[in-house]
């Protein structure tokens, strides 16, 4: 058996080089960054020193080297990367950012307010930086600057819980009882409803120039738009009949390759030249669907209906009621979301009624499970809630959000492992959202309607600023979805009013 070890490391030696020198430069750029941000740092290091060994004068590279090399602690190399990546892109925030964070562990306070105040310089609208150097300047005991920057902070990112204690803390060395009291009633708040995961030390050092910069080449060029043409085939295909129902969705309900449609009050299967009304063959209750999805990944999909009842598919375009066998049921829910939150490969579910918000994860045949409390989930409930799944932060797994009208919009931020952290955004909806890369930089960015139809740009690491109002008509709208009209290559915003 041990003669056999030098053959099993020179196969492993030689899978991992095999990896490195047989993928293209984009794919271990995110292999990468694949593995950093599942903290598998000693991997992530290897792969992205072969991205710097191959493309060394790009500095995004050296620059997401000595993020990784800052998780292991391994300052000094890290130092040396920054610099050199300064030589190549001066004016970079994620160099002074991480060399001030450097700074400030290393008790180089001076050190670390020249490279904080360089970042508040090229982005002034970064909450994070602003908070870090609030710390560094009270380590300094500079007192009234360090408020200066805790001010700002909470200005750009009203729901910073710590800079609101360090603002409290303050206001009792002032002897302003009354300010302190009414900050300390803002940070409890605020302290409430988050985790605790994101007060730490290393969380509130966390910025968007602390994650992994997505190397691409750019915004693509505008192409020629294609002209819009709509043909009206109704009759073409259902004789001029009228199609009755509500909330339908189109379905192959007998694995023919074509698409049929289930309407909520009839069933029209898709056949040579048109469709054939088929409601009757049908053995369970036609009712409005609320999701369309294979719910037990045998590949065949099934239906939950707005009544609450789970129909799973046969494969013959016939339908067992399951519903029991569940664990759950919808009835009266205001918003349906299917994600695989726990990347196990199947859909699990959200639920958002009038009770608030639920989680429940897919036991992978069928049957769902609650885990709202253990995955963090605090949400109240309401009429006209929507949810809406995302990656805002581009980490590579599933968020989610949850519009109420009138409110404040929520974030789920998935932390993998099956936790969430609630991000409490500091703008409000209607409820309704269109979520698209609008400027093609890779984040995906908010339309959504707040006293008229607002665009705010995601500036990464979900930090959204309004950038542009759309549109300042008043009247409610029923409907908001991101689409690329035209072909141009970039996301327009349909309104129904």
């Amino acid at each position: 058996m041990f003669m056999m070890l030098p053959q099993i490391l020179f196969l492993l030696l030689f899978c991992v080089s095999s990896v490195l020198s047989g993928d293209s430069l984009d794919r271990l750029r995110s292999i990468g960054k694949a593995h950093y941000e599942e903290d598998r740092f000693e991997q992530a290091i290897e792969i992205l020193e072969e991205c710097v060994r191959r493309s060394p004068n790009t500095a995004p590279d050296r620059v997401n080297l000595g993020i990784a090399y800052i998780a292991q602690k391994r300052y000094e190399e890290a130092i040396e990367l920054f610099e050199e990546a300064r030589q190549l892109q001066p004016n970079l925030p994620h160099i002074d950012y991480n060399l001030g964070i450097i700074a400030k562990r290393q008790g180089r306070f001076e050190d670390a307010v020249r490279h904080l105040v360089a970042v508040t310089r090229l982005d002034p609208a970064d909450p994070d930086a602003r908070y870090n150097l609030g710390l560094v300047y009270l380590r300094l005991r500079k007192q009234s600057e360090a408020v200066e920057q805790f001010q700002k902070c909470v200005e750009l990112e009203p729901e910073h819980a710590s800079a609101y204690y360090h603002l409290m803390r303050d206001a009792l060395k002032r002897g302003d009882q009354q300010e302190a009291d009414d900050l300390l009633k803002i940070y409890e708040r605020l302290r409430d409803s988050t985790s605790e995961e994101r007060r730490t030390v290393t969380a509130l050092e966390s910025s968007v120039y602390t994650a992994l910069i997505d190397i691409h080449e750019g915004i693509p060029p505008k192409i020629q738009p294609s002209p819009i043409q709509f043909h009206d085939k109704t009759d073409a295909f259902l004789g001029g009949q009228s199609i009755p129902g509500q909330n339908p969705v189109w379905i192959d309900l007998d694995k023919d390759g074509d698409l049929d449609l289930w309407t909520g009050e009839a069933i029209y299967r898709r056949d040579e030249g048109g469709f054939t009304d088929i409601t009757d063959s049908i053995e369970v209750p036609v009712e409005p669907v609320a999701i369309a999805a294979d719910l037990n990944n045998d590949g065949l999909t099934d239906l939950w209906t707005v009544e609450g009842h789970v129909y799973q598919s046969n494969g013959d375009g016939t339908f067992a009621d399951v519903t029991e066998a569940t664990g759950i049921s919808p009835q009266g829910a205001d918003a349906w979301l299917l994600l695989d939150y726990d990347h196990e490969g199947d859909l699990d579910l959200v639920i958002a009624d009038a009770n608030g918000c639920k989680l429940y994860r897919n036991n992978g045949d069928g049957t769902f499970t609650d885990v709202t409390q253990e995955a963090g989930i605090r949400s109240g409930g309401g009429v006209g809630t929507r949810l809406y799944f995302s990656d805002p932060d581009n980490d590579n797994d599933v968020d989610f959000y949850l519009a109420r009208p009138g409110e404040s919009v929520e974030l789920y931020q998935n932390r993998r492992g099956g936790k969430f952290d609630k991000v409490v955004l500091p703008f409000r909806s209607t409820g309704h959202l269109a979520i698209g890369d609008y400027d093609n930089d890779g984040s995906f960015d908010l339309v959504l309607f707040q006293e008229g139809l607002c665009l705010y740009r995601n500036r990464g690491n979900a930090r959204f600023e309004q950038v542009k109002r759309l549109a300042t008509e008043q009247t409610a709208i029923r409907e908001l979805h991101p689409v690329d009209v035209d072909n141009d290559g970039f996301l327009d915003v349909l309104v129904i009013w």
